[in-house]
């Protein structure tokens, strides 16, 4: 009787035939990380136009642990895995293993975004990965459920490396490096759409950080009121200072919720905005007056965030920005007043 490993060599199916089409692949360039185990359904490949809005809406999911996250802007693509290990018998060398693919990258985004992207680093347990090359492709793998869906790639690891600093030659260098956890998933099951989909035209949100500094511009009615700095990029971008007049047209881009009775939303949402400067040194400082429609109850903890992308994109066009609330800790990244 046959043993299974020469019943495998005899199983073969395969067919060698040109079939006169062929995608054309390009160089890869932008990573797309997905909560673990996402398959981009069948139906949402009938055309391109379709896809480019399916997975467009993923990159502002106003669910943070439903959100997909692009890292684009990646250059000098390096194939880093290791050859295949041969047996070397003294006769013969036969190869017995060929290794899951690591990929490596330099992302050459700006330092802000660099530093947002540290906190992904060894988040393989959360994320899976799609590849877009430069010619639109996304690269996946096989679905596995059988439904003919593009499966992201399960990755081993997800590293974020240490910048290289400027040089005389180079500019500085921020390295990504990414080790796929199944060999399979880029050879048997190797899948590919061409979404004719340009990387460079992805909208992703933007964390903001909201800061109450009402003790430094005390609000005029102080029992309703709250005044806030808003700023993103590591206190680099002003937020108010381009957006504010729109924002003081939408108060509704802002919710209230008090924390100290069990974070119930205050209803309805803050009444009403008015912008201020303060000047210091010649430098001019953008912040917003918040009015509540009613006042909490002294000692009561009253957080502002912004509202969520869903709600605010409509009221301001081009206005990513989101004030994340996590790390279990409530008023992360938000204004909290204590009235």
């Amino acid at each position: 009787m046959d043993s299974n490993v020469n019943l495998n060599s005899q199983s073969i199916i395969s067919q060698t035939g040109s079939i006169g089409t062929f995608p054309e692949l390009g160089v890869f360039k932008t990573i797309v990380l997905v909560p673990k185990g996402t398959i981009i359904p069948l139906a949402q490949m009938v055309d391109n136009a379709t896809f480019a809005t399916y997975v467009n809406a993923k990159f502002i999911n106003d669910t943070y642990t439903s959100q997909w996250f692009g890292l684009t802007k990646l250059d000098e693509f390096k194939d880093e895995t290791a050859g295949d290990e041969t047996w070397d018998t003294g006769i013969y060398k036969t190869n017995v293993y060929s290794h899951p693919k690591i990929f490596g990258f330099l992302y050459l985004q700006s330092m802000g975004n660099f530093i947002e992207i540290t906190g992904f680093k060894n988040a393989q347990t959360k994320y899976d990965m799609f590849i877009i090359d430069d010619l639109g492709n996304w690269h996946g793998t096989l679905d596995q459920t059988g439904l003919n869906g593009l499966q992201a790639y399960d990755m081993m690891q997800f590293w974020v490396g240490n910048p290289m600093p400027r040089t005389t030659k180079t500019g500085l260098q921020f390295p990504i490096r990414v080790s796929l956890a199944l060999q399979k998933e880029t050879a048997d099951w190797f899948k590919v759409y061409q979404a004719n989909y340009s990387a460079d035209n992805i909208t992703m949100l933007q964390n903001a950080v909201l800061t109450d500094i009402s003790s430094i511009i005390p609000p005029a009615l102080t029992t309703t009121s709250i005044t806030i700095v808003a700023k993103a990029g590591q206190d680099s971008y002003d937020i108010i200072k381009d957006y504010g007049a729109l924002m003081v047209a939408n108060p509704t881009c802002l919710v209230a919720t008090n924390l100290t009775v069990g974070g119930t939303a205050i209803s309805p949402t803050p009444t009403s905005i008015t912008i201020g400067t303060n000047v210091v040194a010649g430098e001019t400082y953008y912040y917003l007056k918040v009015v509540l429609s009613a006042p909490p109850t002294a000692g009561n903890k009253v957080r502002l965030a912004f509202a969520a992308p869903s709600v605010l994109i409509p009221l301001i066009p081009n206005f990513y920005y989101v004030t994340a609330i996590g790390n279990n800790t409530n008023g992360a990244n938000c204004a909290v007043h204590t009235f």
